[in-house]
């Protein structure tokens, strides 16, 4: 397994692939929340400035990927963790996720934020993140459980 930090169109695709094929999963599984995955909402906030890992299998299958950016108070905001649905519970997405923050340590940042939907709590948990307080933070997360983690 090898996580990259993304730096080229053609990586960059990779991305899209399992973002596209992760939502067409949720899709299919998820009938009470079809307004919440939808292509246009995985998609539709993508800026030039975020930044994305991208990790592939042993075999170099692209498996799982990260978005982050950074805000004006320099805290990274970890989005789109995504691993394809045959790639599971394999190590991928916490590969996703070090990589992510290794990143995000190398270029300054000490806090990130991770919103999260609610079957994917425990991985959060189990990669270091916890319910985060931050009131200011909170009020632009309303529809999504917000976690931080201090790097």
């Amino acid at each position: 397994m090898k996580a990259i930090r993304v730096d080229s169109e053609w990586q960059k695709a990779l991305v899209y692939y399992i973002r596209y094929e992760f939502i067409k999963d949720m899709i299919k599984k998820e009938s009470d929340r079809k307004d919440f995955f939808t292509v246009e909402w995985e998609f539709g906030n993508d800026k030039p400035t975020d930044r994305y890992i991208l990790v592939l299998d042993d075999n170099d299958n692209p498996v799982s990927t990260v978005r982050f950016l950074i805000d004006d108070n320099n805290y990274g905001l970890v989005e789109r963790v995504r691993t394809l649905p045959t790639a599971e519970r394999k190590g991928y997405g916490k590969e996703a996720m070090l990589e992510a923050e290794r990143w995000l340590y190398d270029l300054g940042v000490r806090r990130v934020f991770v919103e999260a939907i609610p079957p994917a709590l425990d991985f959060y948990k189990k990669v270091g993140y916890s319910f985060s307080n931050d009131l200011e933070i909170l009020r632009n997360h309303n529809d999504l459980l917000l976690m931080e983690k201090d790097l």
